[in-house]
């Protein structure tokens, strides 16, 4: 919890911990951080001291957040006063939901059930961090300005003051950022249920507004592929239910199943409920514990190990950083480099494709790069363009179709904006089909976490997973030791030169001791 409560830190919310029985007491005297944040040692101090306590988040302009809270998601009358949902932070709560709105320059104070079947957590509030709703987190899109027809209807029922805001232009987005974006825009546009072209029209508005524009073509990619999401997210219930429940190991609950598939009206329950029932019936999962609502996914797959044939000889490979100096690599072997954007992912894919291109067959899908910017990336390197002995191959989704199986191939990236759960599948996916092979996958991940999206599950079929974030790399997983000392946990500084050359600042260390590998 003391990462998350780390992660809320930077994004600028004022948070305070809380007590995890239900009752949502602060453990501390919580008012003097309705005016300033906790410093970072605060917060590391309470989260250590309770490492089970929940993160509160003080609302009002402390951390330019406020929040509707709907007990009941049935109300049809709090809906007709929001925006389309899609585009709001959505975290899942035990009664319902909580939506995250900008808070206005006036901010207005709490009140209770003046909208039917809901609270506002405003100046002088706080609320509790729940799990957020798949592709809805408030680090994935910005919270839009209180609407004015909510505003409207508090303000005739209470004597509260709301500041109406005028609508405002889209924000200029700049790179860096451009591209999560304008893909969390037009994803939000397919769930609403718009067509094709009405939301090519207005993503290409978008894209000019970017500094330095979208290409258009690009855009257009972006659309298609939001069009996709939208159509497999429309899968029966039944589908979607046995295709999260196909990438579970070890057990889970029926509140994980709908939190993560957002399952929150009472028919679907009741159909969630019937299907769990079958899949039991089927044998397909069982009850796990004493606990009402807790499977587990019964495993019938299985590999029986030949012990009469030869063993397989190491994968001879050379890394960025030495690495092959600390960490075997062996066939079937899947490494996981999760990066912070900007963080040098992949330059680092790029180098370790340029190190051994003249010893193995090299396939590099890249979701991101176009001729033009491959082109000006690799001519930084060593050597020229035209001697590149790596098939590039554009590619953003089912990257499992064309990894080699007996070869290199590298995956920059595996691009995933919702339902983060599924990358463990997609991983798995590109592991079914190595024999003697090895695949280096790229993931997103966030600041202040060594885990990529996706989580632990990230980490299952990883035998070498790496965390980079600018200047710095961290050997998060490494199975194969390349000698009797143990290279997990151990980090690297560095300085990255023209997009393309890695300068080691010192040798591989462990942060804590300053123990160096020599």
């Amino acid at each position: 919890m003391l990462n998350k409560a780390l992660q809320y830190l930077e994004h600028g919310f004022s948070i305070i911990p809380v007590k995890p029985d239900g009752s949502k007491k602060p453990y501390i005297k919580w008012e003097p951080y309705q005016s300033k944040k906790p410093t970072k040692y605060e917060v590391e101090t309470w989260f250590t001291h309770w490492p089970d306590a929940q993160i509160g988040i003080i609302t009002g302009k402390i951390s330019g957040i406020c929040v509707v809270d709907i007990d009941d998601p049935d109300a049809q009358e709090i809906w007709g006063l929001l925006p389309d949902p899609a585009i709001i932070p959505t975290s899942h709560t035990p009664k319902g939901l909580h939506l995250y709105f900008k808070c206005p320059a006036d901010p207005p104070g709490n009140n209770t059930r003046v909208v039917p079947g809901c609270d506002f957590r405003g100046e002088g509030g706080y609320v509790v961090a729940y799990g957020w709703l798949p592709g809805q987190s408030i680090f994935e899109i910005e919270p839009p300005e209180l609407p004015s027809n909510y505003m409207t209807f508090v303000a005739r029922r209470v004597d509260i003051r709301f500041p109406v805001s005028p609508i405002v232009e889209p924000p200029v987005l700049v790179e860096g950022r451009r591209d999560e974006d304008i893909f969390s825009f037009v994803n939000a546009l397919a769930k609403s249920g718009w067509n094709k072209e009405r939301i090519l029209q207005y993503a290409l508005a978008f894209g000019r507004a970017c500094t330095p524009p979208f290409p258009p073509k690009e855009v257009e990619k972006c659309v298609e592929s939001a069009l996709k999401r939208d159509v497999a997210r429309k899968m029966p219930l039944a589908q979607e239910v046995e295709s999260y429940i196909s990438l579970q190991e070890g057990y889970f609950s029926l509140t994980d199943i709908r939190q993560n598939l957002h399952i929150l009206t009472k028919p679907d329950k009741d159909n969630l409920d019937q299907i769990v029932r079958r899949l039991k019936l089927a044998k397909i999962i069982e009850k796990y514990g004493k606990r009402a609502g807790i499977y587990r996914r019964v495993e019938t797959d299985y590999e029986v190990i030949d012990l009469t044939t030869p063993d397989d000889a190491y994968v001879d490979v050379r890394y960025p950083f030495e690495l092959e100096r600390l960490i075997l690599t062996m066939p079937k072997n899947i490494i996981i480099c999760a990066g912070e954007p900007d963080s040098g992912k992949t330059s680092f894919l790029l180098n370790f494709a340029e190190m051994n291109m003249h010893k193995h067959t090299i396939r590099y899908l890249t979701s991101e790069m176009g001729k033009p910017e491959l082109r000006v990336r690799i001519s930084k390197f060593n050597t020229m363009p035209k001697n590149w002995k790596v098939e590039f191959i554009p590619r953003a989704s089912n990257f499992a179709d064309l990894i080699l199986p007996n070869d290199i191939t590298l995956v920059d990236y595996l691009e995933i904006s919702e339902d983060f759960f599924r990358v463990a599948g997609m991983i798995k996916e590109i592991f079914d089909k190595l024999d003697r092979g090895i695949a280096m996958i790229a993931l997103q991940k966030n600041r202040g976490t060594d885990l990529g999206l996706g989580g632990g599950r990230s980490l299952e079929k990883a035998r070498l997973y790496l965390s980079m974030s600018p200047g710095r790399i961290k050997i998060t997983k490494g199975k194969n030791w390349a000698s009797e000392q143990n290279p997990n946990g151990l980090v690297q500084g560095f300085k990255l030169v023209q997009g393309a050359h890695f300068i080691r600042l010192g040798e591989w260390h462990k942060e804590e001791s300053d123990a160096t590998i020599r």
